[in-house]
Formats: C-alpha cells, sequence, structure tokens
C-alpha cells in the first residue's frame, strides 16, 4: 500500500511468463498469480523517460516522466497505525521529509531527490567512563550530520544515525557492544548496494566512534570495486582535518593524550548537546598511556604504528583523556567547526564525482573503449 493507505494499484497483477515460472521453479498452477522481474527507476527517469518505475508497471501504463512511489509510512506493529509515539524526531516517512525539503507538496518522492548525496552517519554504544552515558558516540554523530544538512540541505541528505559499531579492545568495560568487523562490513557494504540499486551515486560514510574507522575504509573500497560510476567516500572521525585540528589546538586546554575516549572533546560535546546525561562529580581523568614516539593516544592518532592492545593496559575507568577540563562553551565551538568541516567534505565529494563523471562520459582513457 502507499503511504495513504491506497491498496488499489496493487489489484493489477502482471502474469509471468512461461520461462519466468520455470527458472524461479513456480508451479504452473500458481504462476497467474505471481508478479514478474519490475524495473527500479533512476535518477534520469523524470527527465528522461526510461524505463518506467514499479507504480506505472502496476497500473498498467507508461507515462514520459516516471511516476514515484509513495514511501510508507512507519507504523505501530500491533494496530498497524502511525502514532505520535511510534514516530521519534527523525522518523518521518522519506516521501514527506523530502517534500518538506523540496517544497514539493504531492507527498511523494522526487526522483532528483535521488542525485543527491546520501549521508550515512554511524554511532556506537559502549562505556563512556564513569561520567558520560554509552550513547555518546551516536549522539555526538547525530548532531554533526543534522547539523550538516542544515547547513546544506539543497545537495545532501542524511540516514537514520546507525547506534551499533565495532569494538574490538574494550571488552573488559562493561555495556560496550561490539558488532564484529566483518559483519560491520558486510552490512554497509549492503546498504550502499540497495542505494545504488534506487539510483544513488555518492556517499559519505560519517563515523563518530574510531572503532570504526578502519572498517569504514574497507567499506568504501569493497563500494568503489562493486559499483563503478558512484563515489564512496570517509573519514576519520570529525574535526580531523587541518581546521578541524586548529580548532581544537585553539581552545584544548589537555596535552596530548588528552583527547581520546570520555576525553575533554567528547565531554564537552556533551555538556552542550546532553548536560543531563553528564554527571562530571564522577569524572576521572584517565591519561597514563603508554607512549612511545610512533604510538600514542590522542584524538588524531598520528602514530605511525598501528595496534590493538586491550584499553585495560592504560585506562583504570574506560577514558582516554581529561574530561575534568570540558566545558560547554568548547563543546559548541568544537560542534560548529566539526559541521563546517563536514560540510567542506560533501562539497568536495559532489565535485569529485561530478568531475569524474564527466571525463567518464567523455570517452577518457578506456573509458572510451567498448
Amino acid at each position: 500500500p502507499d503511504s495513504h493507505g491506497d491498496t488499489s494499484a496493487w489489484a493489477q497483477v502482471i502474469p509471468p511468463t512461461s520461462s519466468d515460472s520455470k527458472r524461479r521453479g513456480f508451479p504452473k498452477q500458481e504462476s497467474e498469480a505471481l508478479i514478474t522481474s519490475l524495473p527500479t527507476s533512476r535518477a534520469s527517469d523524470a527527465d528522461k523517460g526510461g524505463r518506467g518505475d514499479l507504480l506505472t508497471v502496476l497500473r498498467g501504463y507508461e507515462t514520459k516522466h516516471a511516476g514515484t512511489l509513495p514511501t510508507p509510512t512507519a507504523r505501530d506493529w500491533r494496530s498497524g497505525k502511525a502514532s505520535p509515539e511510534t514516530h521519534g524526531k527523525n522518523s518521518r516517512p522519506l516521501n514527506e521529509t523530502v517534500s518538506a525539503m523540496s517544497g514539493n507538496k504531492s507527498g511523494r518522492m522526487n526522483p532528483r531527490f535521488r542525485e543527491w548525496m546520501m549521508r550515512l552517519p554511524i554511532g556506537h554504544t559502549e562505556q563512556h567512563s564513569l561520567h558520560l552515558p554509552l550513547s555518546v558516540d551516536t549522539i555526538s554523530i547525530e548532531a554533526v550530520a543534522e547539523g550538516t544538512a542544515a547547513a546544506a540541505p539543497e545537495i545532501a541528505f542524511s540516514l537514520p544515525v546507525m547506534p551499533y559499531g565495532v569494538s574490538t579492545h574494550r571488552a573488559s568495560f562493561a555495556a560496550t557492544m561490539n558488532a564484529g568487523g566483518r559483519a560491520f562490513e558486510d552490512f554497509w557494504v549492503d546498504v550502499i548496494r540497495v542505494l545504488v540499486e534506487r539510483g544513488f551515486d555518492r556517499y559519505y560514510l560519517m563515523s563518530g566512534h574510531g572503532g570504526n574507522s578502519s572498517f569504514l575504509v574497507n567499506v568504501t573500497k569493497y563500494a568503489g570495486e562493486n559499483h563503478r560510476r558512484i563515489f564512496c567516500a570517509t573519514s576519520f572521525l570529525y574535526l580531523s582535518g587541518p581546521d578541524g585540528i586548529a580548532a581544537l589546538e585553539k581552545y584544548r586546554e589537555s596535552k596530548i593524550g588528552g583527547m581520546g575516549h570520555a576525553c575533554e572533546l567528547e565531554t564537552s560535546f556533551m555538556l552542550h548537546l546532553r548536560p543531563d546525561l553528564v554527571r562530571m562529580e564522577r569524572v576521572v581523568d584517565d591519561i597514563d598511556f603508554i607512549t612511545t614516539p610512533s604510538y600514542y593516544m590522542d584524538w588524531v592518532e598520528d602514530g605511525v604504528l598501528v595496534a590493538n592492545p586491550p584499553w585495560d593496559d592504560d585506562s583504570i575507568q574506560g577514558a582516554y583523556g581529561a574530561g575534568s577540563l570540558a566545558t560547554k562553551e568548547k563543546g559548541e565551538i568544537w560542534l560548529q567547526a566539526a559541521i563546517d568541516e563536514k560540510v567542506k567534505h560533501i562539497h568536495e565529494i559532489n565535485e569529485q564525482h561530478s568531475r569524474r563523471e564527466k571525463r567518464r562520459d567523455s570517452g577518457f582513457g578506456l573509458w572510451g573503449k567498448a
């Protein structure tokens, strides 16, 4: 049914061919009740016609411009009806969200929307010392993603934040979740595959948890290998580029080792975003990391060596850093710096994709050969 509960579009079922029945292994007597393979609409359908979308095929007619499918609303699993209680602040149906952002009042999803960049914010659920909640990474990256969306609503859109990631080194600290690196990679590779099939071609995997980062690098590599006409990128956390690092250095009070986990930065973020979840009276600074010239801990991990020792070698309470130096004022400044950094990234991703597509279409190098 569509977003208004209309099931009439499904009344016309397309009979499959005999070859479809044989290929799929369905009994002959059931073949008349089956639906054949249906085309997936593409971004170009709105302007160039194209293959036709699912709704036009189901209704038995073709139009010059592809019709667009309303996205079903989120529904309460008991009653089957939408209600305020079943909708969080980020759970509006996709078609309503797109309509609100684009000024489209039809309630239907505009195929042009698929030409925007898709941001995929990914947090985590894990222990953050004694003074912060388990959801720090999720709350932080959600705020960065929402701020980026507000700053550049015309070119990008964010999926809801994912609250689970990978922690391969913190099993000793209670309530730390771990999706596992391989399962995490497979999940996001499949998410991108599904979005590619629906016409999206630019992606930014934004992480609020350091443990996700190396696995997200692998996801971008798999995505680029599997889908040659997309541009999929990630970056290490936030405030990790030149401008972000400059903002950190300008206002931080801790020395190297004071920003890593439940630290001056993350605690400042939470004092700004969710002060009700912070217990500053319980802060314990953990800054006794075993440091050598090529292996040490700070927000931007500049050590040449890459290793994964258990955190209980270096942390007593589960923190890396000086949370006691945090303030809400720093949190506000650093959040805005993180948003500004991500806005630059999405413009750059769009530029990279656009310039590469022009080069491909011009027949550059091997792209010009059959």
